[in-house]
């Protein structure tokens, strides 16, 4: 989860527009980003509860429950799509 108060060690870059933080690399490699002369590879990402959520739904997960980074969710059926009913 993203923590405004984390502070990053040298050899790591934070992106607050993605919530990828980047750790440095000595090689280039298909997903590495070149920031300050410098090659870095996606670490983890860091968000905001909020936008995780976002992300989980935009994905077409259901959020049953949210505690910070804690989340519980479950597959949201596409609007017209076919539902067993349960009896």
């Amino acid at each position: 989860m993203y923590d405004p108060d984390r502070v990053y060690d040298d050899h790591f870059r934070y992106d607050a527009t993605t919530g990828i933080c980047y750790e440095r690399s000595t090689e280039t490699a298909p997903d590495a980003v070149e920031l300050d002369n410098t090659w870095y590879l996606p670490h983890r990402r860091h968000l905001r509860p909020d936008a995780l959520r976002a992300e989980l739904e935009r994905a077409g997960l259901r959020v049953i429950s949210q505690d910070g980074g804690n989340v519980i969710s479950v597959g949201a059926f596409r609007p017209g799509a076919h539902q067993e009913t349960t009896r």
